[in-house]
Order: structure tokens, then sequence, then C-alpha cells
């Protein structure tokens, strides 16, 4: 990519990754409500510096722990925690950040990846202004965490220089992704299929190696430190690690089938459409698009991401899985990166179509014209080179030769061999383009504008707890507020997170041991898997309720 051609993306990549910062921004620390697993992980970051421990109870290896010590790093380096009433909002300000790292390295990743830079910016504005993308990466997720190392190993696996070291870079941020969220490890064809694709043949095999042993090297120091504190395997009064990977794995319940309309795995899916339709469906379309058209070669770079993504959501929605509400950010990118894809394919079908009707084949020329020095565009291209032709896809995915379709524009020549850059986007498709644009800004406007104080409702049921809970008496909370109240004074070992007892030995699983009970949404839907939480709820009364529907807080006392 030439000076000029990078000062180009730069005017278009800063005014959006500005907009996309505001819209991030703007309530983040009112909307969504906070949840219990945004409640866990700050938790967990904060345990690390003050507890010295991997976690606010005991560590049982159910994600890898490199997602929250990112987040306490940040956390730390910031003061966080000292600058926010809430220890959550806290953590959605590192989410800020990953976002915006994210969009860049997203643009880059697609414009290495041959798309033109309206095509990129169709991919960008999707992914940085839907609203579920908006909501999802304001929340304290690991996944939005391994999102940002994802897009980077996808981003080196396109280098265009295709060094061993670049691809070595890959195979390290894939292996810190999946040690951010284990989930991710779905991922690791895809960067594996990047790589053989971008390789020269005699070099595949050691790319391919390279990649795959700083894969395996990251992996190896989670499973090393695991050995060497003697829970790898289970074993009597310890966790391990193959039981945090059994239960991910197999021995978690099942979400049900997505037919199934009031299964887990339906109400987690609906949650993500409610959000909004258009991504999520518009990717898997365009994923269908590309590997149905097979001759496209200007869309044949894009196989392994349309593959990678339809495996997914496959995989995620098969009868007897589980499906995390946090695993559509893994989704995301690739139906953003798609679906640009897939617009500027047809955009570029547009423009060939129009100049092959307005240039007709005249002929042969009875007298041809003298031939005349080519005038060099640098002194790289002193001697002349063939005229690209009208619509070319580069011959290797992500390397887009100057001058053709993957970069700036259509190459043309004048009379006299000067190459100059027509639009690779049809005037015609730009304005449709425009119009799709204005669409989908009409539609999402209220969502990204609208901020209601939907964490209201705890921070009221916090201050009325707070007020009235004496010394040694116990509480059962949602982690969304564990670490506020423990910050506020009360004994750490007297706030407990509602999911301990009964799993934990060291806690009291007997509803009598406990004052109060502060229920959230998240607690009201996991208490037919945690039988301690039910009978504490059945055996308590409400004496003071905070908001209304599903988001309201009640403060129960138990008898």
């Amino acid at each position: 990519m030439t000076r000029g051609s990078r000062r180009g993306d730069l005017r278009l990549l800063i005014p959006l990754l500005a907009l996309s910062a505001l819209a991030q921004a703007h309530g983040m620390t009112r909307t969504p409500q906070y949840t219990d697993d945004e409640g866990t992980y700050v938790a967990q970051a904060w345990a690390v510096p003050k507890l010295g421990a991997l976690g606010h109870y005991t560590y049982w290896y159910d994600h890898p722990p490199l997602g929250w010590l990112q987040l306490s790093v940040w956390t730390t380096l910031t003061d966080g925690f000292a600058r926010y009433d809430n220890a959550v909002s806290a953590g959605r300000e590192a989410m800020l950040v990953a976002h915006v790292i994210a969009g860049a390295l997203l643009w880059t990743l697609a414009r290495r990846a041959g798309l033109s830079r309206p095509g990129a910016v169709v991919a960008l504005g999707l992914y940085a202004f839907s609203p579920l993308a908006v909501a999802f990466h304001r929340m304290v997720y690991l996944d939005n965490i391994a999102v940002v190392w994802l897009l980077a190993a996808l981003v080196l696996a396109y280098s265009p220089r295709r060094r061993l070291s670049a691809y070595a870079g890959a195979g390290l941020c894939l292996g810190i992704a999946i040690l951010s969220k284990e989930t991710f490890l779905l991922a690791a064809p895809l960067v594996v299929a990047v790589v053989y694709r971008r390789t020269p043949r005699s070099l595949r095999p050691y790319a391919t190696a390279v990649a795959g042993a700083m894969t395996t090297l990251v992996l190896g120091a989670y499973l090393l430190v695991a050995m060497l504190k003697g829970e790898l395997w289970p074993g009597p009064d310890h966790v391990s690690l193959w039981h945090g990977v059994a239960f991910q794995l197999w021995q978690r319940p099942s979400g049900g089938s997505l037919l199934d309309p009031g299964s887990l795995t339906r109400t987690t899916v609906d949650l993500w459409l409610r959000r909004d339709p258009v991504l999520l469906s518009g990717g898997l379309l365009a994923a269908v698009v590309v590997l149905l058209a097979r001759r496209r070669a200007d869309l044949r770079p894009w196989r392994a991401t349309a593959w990678a993504l339809v495996a997914a959501a496959a995989l995620s929605l098969r009868p007897d899985g589980y499906v995390p509400v946090p695993y559509v950010v893994m989704l995301l990118p690739l139906c953003a990166l798609l679906v640009g894809a897939l617009v500027d394919g047809g955009s570029r079908t547009a423009r060939a179509s129009a100049e092959s009707g307005s240039n007709p084949d005249p002929g042969p020329t009875p007298h041809p014209a003298p031939a005349q020095e080519p005038v060099p565009v640098s002194c790289r291209e002193a001697t002349p080179r063939a005229a690209a032709p009208a619509v070319a896809p580069p011959t290797e995915p992500g390397s887009p030769d100057r001058g053709s379709p993957g970069a700036s524009g259509i190459a043309a020549r004048r009379p006299g061999g000067v190459r100059v850059d027509r639009p690779a986007v049809d005037p015609r498709a730009r304005i449709v383009i425009a119009c799709a644009a204005a669409l989908l800004a009409a539609h999402w406007a209220q969502p990204l504008l609208r901020a209601p104080d939907d964490v209201r409702p705890m921070a009221e049921a916090r201050s009325w707890l707070e007020a009235r809970i004496r010394p040694g008496e116990r509480v059962l909370v949602d982690d969304a507020m564990w670490l506020d109240l423990v910050r506020d004074g009360l004994d750490r070992e007297r706030v407990v997170w509602f999911t301990k007892p009964g799993a934990d030995s060291d806690v009291s699983s007997r509803p009598e041991d406990y004052r109060y009970l502060v229920a959230t949404e998240s607690m009201r839907a996991f208490q037919h898997d945690l039988p301690s939480l039910a009978e504490a709820l059945r055996r308590s009364t409400t004496v003071a309720v905070f908001g209304t529907g599903p988001q309201r807080v009640e403060v129960r006392r138990i008898s």
C-alpha cells in the first residue's frame, strides 16, 4: 500500500473510529443493566492485585484466566476502580478501548484481504454501529478481549510481506485469544486456512508449523501451570483443569433446541435478534452466497471466513449444545466482513457491466497508432507494465497489486502509459449503498441514542441494603453487586455470590444462615439449576422492590 493510499484510508478510518467510540461511550454506564457475568469478571480482575489470587472465590478452571488478567492490568494502570462508583463501569471503560482497537484491526484486515475502501466502510460501519454490536461490546465479556487478539491474528496472517515472523505472530495472537476465552478455539481453523492460503506452496509446511508451534506454546503454558500446581487431573480436595474443561464441553446442561420456544438456546438467539436482526442474518446470508458463488474469483478469498461463520453457527445451535450469551461476539466481525465483501463484489460487477456496455468492441483498427514511450509513474516503474483489466481480482487473497480492484480502485491507462485509478465502485452502486446506509441509520438511531438508566434499580437496592444490614449478617447477591458492597466496607466473607452455596465447600448452603437476598434477573433465571438458591428464594419475602419488569431488583428477607 502506497503512502497516498494509507493517507486515504486514515481519512476514512479516523472519523469512523471516533464516531464508533462516541456511540459506544454514550450511556455505557447506564445501559444495558449490569449482568452477573460482568460482575464476576470484574471481581476476578480486582482479586488479582488485591487478594493475590485468580478470583474472589476458589479458581476452578471454568475459564482460562488471561482475559481478566488483561482487564486487571487496565484497571490497575488507570486506577479504574477508584474513578467509578460502580466497579462494572470501570470494566466497561476497558471494553470501550478494546472496541476501538478491534475496529481499527477490522479495517486493516478488510483492506489487506482485498476489500476496496467503500467495502471496508460497510464492514466497519456494521461492526461499529449495529445495536447488537454496541450492546454486547459495552458489556464486560471476555469475548470482547479475545476478539481483539483474533483480529490481530488474522491481520498478521494477511501480512503483505508474507514473512515467517508474521505467521509466528499470528499463532501467538491466536493462542492469547483462546486463553482469553476458550470458545475462540473454534476460530483456529480460519487462521490456519488463511496462513496456508497466503503462503507460497513451497513454504506452506514451514508457515503452518511455525504458527501452530506458537499457538501450542501459549496453550502449553496454561497446561504447565496447572500441572505444576497439581491441578491438571481430578483428585481429592482440589480443583482440576480436567474438571473445568469437562464442564464446559459436555457436563454443562444443554440449552435445548432452537425450535423449542421455551429453550435457553431459543431465548438467547431471540435476545440477539431483538437487538438487531440485520447484522447476523445479513452475515449468514452473505456466507451462503459466498459459498455458492464458486465461479466468482473476487469472493474466493472469503470462502474460509464463510465456512468459519457457518460452522460456528451450526456448532452452537446443535440440539444438545449450550450457547453462551456472549458467543455472538465472535460472530460479529465475520458477519460484518462477509457483508462488506458481498457489497464490494456486487458493486464491482455493476461497474464492470456499466463499462462493458458503454465501451463496445470497435473492431480492428485499420491504421494502428504509433507506439509511444510510456511515462513511468515512479523509478520502480521505469519498465512499462501491462494495463490492468477493468475487473481483475487479486490472484492471491489479500495481496492486491496497486491499481487492482483490491486496492483503491480499477486501474486504467491513458494514451502515453500514465496510470489512473478509477473508483472501484459504480456510481449507481454508491447511491444504493448510501440509501441502504440511510435506512439503517434511521432504524438504528433510536436504540443508539436512547440511553435509559437500566443500572439505577441495582444502585438503589445496594443503597437500601447498606443502610439496613447489621454487622454479622450475611447476604446473597448477584456478582454485579458483590464487589461494590465489599468496596463499601462489608465483610467479603459475608457477602456471598448466589452460585456458591452448595457448590463451594467453604460457603454455607443453609438459607437460615443468610439475612437478605438481592434477587436480580440473573438470579431468578438460574434458580432452577441451583437448589440452594431456589430454597432461599422460596423461604424469603420481598421487603423492597426497585424498578419494574424483568430488570427489577428485589430485596428479600429470608425467614
